[in-house]
This record gives structure tokens, C-alpha cells and sequence, in this order.
């Protein structure tokens, strides 16, 4: 994760990828925008199928527009194609955890983009500043018994910048049953996982 960089993509730059890679579903930015509560737009999205469905699904994280307030709750959600092409909100999760407010000294935004593959998707973290810096990916698998997705893994990674030699990294990777239980987006909480969850 250490050459993860922000982005934050513009909906208009998503349905241009799926509509380049011959992803079977291709939805209008209104289409998707059309299942937000008023008010909220997009930060970042990503898309895979999801849920082993064979139609494109999407994880996007939103909040309010025009929003001053750095501490006001954002959302994750994921959004599932069915069959028949029809979208639905499957997962919201508020995660105030990753708002500008919570944001390291020179890192303006603690939310650092999405990712996604088959039936997974990744939340990336960053916080931090000058000479040290932490990273950390969220990776949520679904589940087809519990039908939804769980966190299967969190990749922690420090980065130390060295003006006078290379700079060091170190990675500490956590997964379950050993550093916490079953966790679902609906319950995550970037803050609180480790122990967390029945086993």
C-alpha cells in the first residue's frame, strides 16, 4: 500500500472506465446519483461484482455537498446490480472516522480512496505528517452465508522519511480469528476492530 495515492475520481471518470472495459452494466452518473439522500454527492467510487452475481456492483463513499463542518458524518456505501440491471443501496455504514477533522498534521484528508476486485473492496487510510507517516487498507470479502461483507483483513503500514538515507517502512497485517472476530460493514469502525466480533 505504500505507493497508494489519494484520488478522489469524479463519477463521470467511473462510468467512463466501465464502459471501457466492457463491464456489462453501464449506469449514467445520474442513475447512481439518483439513489443518494438530497444533498449528497460522491468522493470516491470503485466497482467489481461484489457479490458473485456477475453484474457490476459499486462502493462509493459520500457526504453532504457544500459541507463546511470537517466533522460531519460521511457515508460507505454499496451499491448492487441485480440480475435485471436494477441498483439498490445493499450496505450504508456513517464513518465519522474518516472525516478532514480526524486528518493527521499534513495530510488535509484522512480518506485516502477505494478500491475493488471480486467480491472485495478495500477502504484506504492514511494520517500523519512530516517524517512519519501511517497508512492503513480495510479489506472487506462478502460473505454469502451472512450476505454482506466482513472485514478478512487490515494491512497497517508505517512509512519513516529519512532526509540523509532511504526511507523505512514496516507493515503489520491483522486477520481474523487471531486479532479480531467477524466484523460486517454495517457494524465496522476503522478506530475500533482489534478484539471486536464473535469468532
Amino acid at each position: 500500500m505504500s505507493n497508494f495515492c489519494p484520488r478522489f475520481a469524479f463519477l463521470f471518470l467511473l462510468v467512463a472506465w466501465t464502459a471501457a472495459s466492457g463491464a456489462e452494466i453501464q449506469p449514467s452518473p445520474a442513475r447512481l446519483a439518483s439513489i443518494l439522500p438530497k444533498g449528497w454527492g460522491f468522493l470516491d467510487s470503485a466497482s467489481a461484482d461484489l457479490d458473485g452475481n456477475a453484474t457490476t456492483d459499486f462502493v462509493v463513499m459520500v457526504s453532504r455537498l457544500g459541507q463546511e463542518d470537517p466533522s460531519a458524518p460521511r457515508k460507505l456505501m454499496v451499491l448492487t446490480t441485480d440480475s435485471l440491471g436494477a441498483l439498490q443501496v445493499a450496505k450504508v455504514r456513517t464513518l465519522v472516522a474518516v472525516n478532514p477533522a480526524n486528518a493527521g498534521a499534513s495530510l488535509e484528508d484522512r480518506f485516502q480512496g477505494l478500491s475493488a476486485t471480486s467480491k472485495s473492496f478495500s477502504l484506504h487510510l492514511g494520517s500523519g505528517g512530516g517524517w512519519s507517516r501511517f497508512y492503513q487498507t480495510f479489506r472487506f470479502g462478502w460473505s454469502r452465508r451472512d450476505r454482506t461483507w466482513q472485514l478478512v483483513e487490515v494491512e497497517n503500514e508505517t512509512l519513516e522519511i529519512s532526509p540523509d538515507g532511504p526511507d523505512r517502512t514496516s507493515t503489520i497485517v491483522q486477520r481474523p480469528p487471531k486479532d479480531f472476530g467477524k466484523i460486517g460493514i454495517e457494524s465496522f469502525d476503522p478506530d475500533h476492530y482489534l478484539g471486536v466480533g464473535p469468532r
